[in-house]
């Protein structure tokens, strides 16, 4: 099979039975039979097949024709249309039970032909070549042995089967409820000691915008843990995900569970891609690295020069101080932006559920101000505080991937999805009450690999998923809090400012 890394589906959504088997994913798709004799495909003929109504996939060698179903797709049309024609076993299993894949039989049209040494089209497969600029060192890579599968990727593949058989990725029922209703507890404890200590200045603008930040940020982790479907069972979409997810993405934290559903899945498909993580996207605001450049030059205005030349210049200016911007602008305005992005998006989409349980946090958070805040600037300094406090969530989000080498998709299937989320992905050092705090986030290599583990299992799969990139050279990247926002979100980025400004840029 060629080493072609794609994607069907970057969601789950499909998920609609139980999924509790053990059955592996690579063992589940044998099941595939067909009483139609299956013919042979070449990777040249399935990467033909990509038009809106003639679209084949491959799934772990198997080609399925997915012409008339891609429209009716849960994921949406687009994510299948961008990734036709490709080999896309690995990551499809990143995001799919083993279960889910005998729903494919009836779209199966033949299998997928090997050539070794070659994509199956006849071109040499080759690993990436890691530049990063200045003084950033770049990772290490596996040895990579054109048209084989790389023995990381095997091993990656045999870790997952082994992880299904032993039921790692049954949530716990008790684990969830107790991180929920310890979220709402903070909110309660800030209503009783606001009741009780109205006049304390403390207690208005330290304490209770730490309390209710606290209670959207956990909520916010809760619905994170549900939307990859890592807390409900059977998976997918379900009266339970559903409410869950609208409770406490919606209702406790204020954003869109169906935007946040799409953009993160797409972050974990392709992370930090160019262009492509829209959650990773801050066009002339921030550089990661130089693979951006050709991304930002598609966007500048082609027309009106005049517009052309005030954008480049605001890239240049803003790159050039990206280094002391990126943690203010984090903290201070990451928490409207957010907001903006969630309710505009469920407009445009008619999301009403959504609307409607954005509106019930919006009524709470109002009365809460309302009720213990008397003038209009005690109100706007609580807003300010709390927001800035919510900021931190974003500081933990960029901190697992910001300024890390960035790909494009040939590259991406050239490295295999293990090396490539090693390389895009990094985790942060935790003790028992910081694991708490980051909820499972300071965990991003094995959320990563494995994004409907639990999050209460990620740390007992850290020494086997380590063990794999000790025996295969590759970097397992594990930073303090402290150091890490300070070598990723300060040093780093001041690195690629200086490559930026070395660089052209028309």
């Amino acid at each position: 099979m060629c080493t072609t890394e794609k994607i069907l589906q970057p969601s789950s959504e499909g998920d609609h039975i139980s999924d509790t088997t053990t059955t592996s994913s690579n063992s589940a798709t044998t099941q595939h039979s067909s009483k139609k004799p299956q013919r042979t495909i070449t990777y040249k003929e399935l990467n033909s097949h990509k038009s809106v109504g003639d679209c084949w996939i491959s799934i772990d060698g198997r080609v399925y024709d997915v012409s008339r179903f891609h429209k009716n797709h849960p994921g949406g049309s687009n994510v299948i249309m961008e990734y036709t024609g490709m080999e896309a076993g690995d990551v499809f299993h990143m995001f799919h039970a083993p279960v889910i894949s005998h729903h494919l039989r009836r779209f199966l049209i033949g299998r997928l032909e090997t050539e070794d040494g070659t994509d199956g089209g006849g071109e040499k497969i080759c690993a990436p070549v890691i530049a990063l600029p200045g003084k950033i060192k770049p990772p290490k890579v596996a040895r990579h042995d054109a048209g084989e599968s790389l023995e990381c990727t095997r091993e990656y593949r045999k870790l997952r089967k082994e992880l299904w058989e032993e039921g790692a990725f049954v949530p716990s029922y008790p684990y969830f409820a107790f991180k929920l209703v310890l979220a709402l507890s903070f909110l309660i404890v800030a209503v009783g000691l606001m009741a009780l200590y109205p006049s304390s200045t403390v207690l208005k603008y330290v304490v209770a915008p730490a309390l209710v930040a606290l209670t959207m940020q956990q909520s916010a982790l809760v619905a994170h843990d549900t939307l990859h479907n890592g807390v409900v069972l059977p998976r997918g979409k379900n009266w339970k995900r559903f409410l869950l997810g609208q409770l406490s993405g919606g209702v406790l934290m204020g954003v869109s569970p169906e935007m946040w559903l799409k953009e993160h899945n797409e972050h974990h498909a392709f992370t930090i891609r160019p262009g492509g993580d829209p959650q990773f996207d801050y066009l002339f605001l921030w550089l990661m690295s130089l693979a951006e450049i050709p991304y930002w030059k598609r966007h500048l205005p082609e027309k009106n020069e005049f517009l052309r030349a005030i954008a480049r210049g605001f890239a240049r200016v803003m790159v050039r101080v990206q280094h002391l911007t990126v943690v203010p602008l984090a903290l201070v305005i990451g928490r409207y932006n957010f907001l903006a992005i969630c309710w505009s998006y469920a407009v445009r989409h008619g999301h009403w559920a959504d609307l409607i349980s954005m509106s019930l946090h919006f009524a709470w958070y109002s009365m809460f101000v309302s009720a213990f805040y008397g003038s209009p600037t005690e109100k706007l300094l609580f807003v300010v505080i709390n927001y800035a406090l919510n900021g931190v969530l974003h500081i933990q989000l960029l901190l697992s991937h910001f300024c890390g080498p960035q790909f494009s998709s040939e590259e991406e299937s050239a490295l295999g999805v293990f090396q490539f989320q090693l390389l895009t992905t990094r985790n942060v050092k935790s003790c028992w009450w910081s694991h708490w705090f980051h909820g499972g986030l300071e965990l991003q290599i094995e959320h990563h690999l494995f994004p409907m583990l639990p999050r209460h299992r990620l740390r007992s799969i850290r020494g086997r998923v380590r063990a794999i990139c000790d025996k295969h050279g590759i970097d397992y990247v594990e930073v303090g809090f402290f150091e890490g926002v300070y070598d990723w979100l300060v040093k780093h980025p001041h690195e690629a400012a200086k490559a930026f400004a070395a660089a052209e840029f028309l």
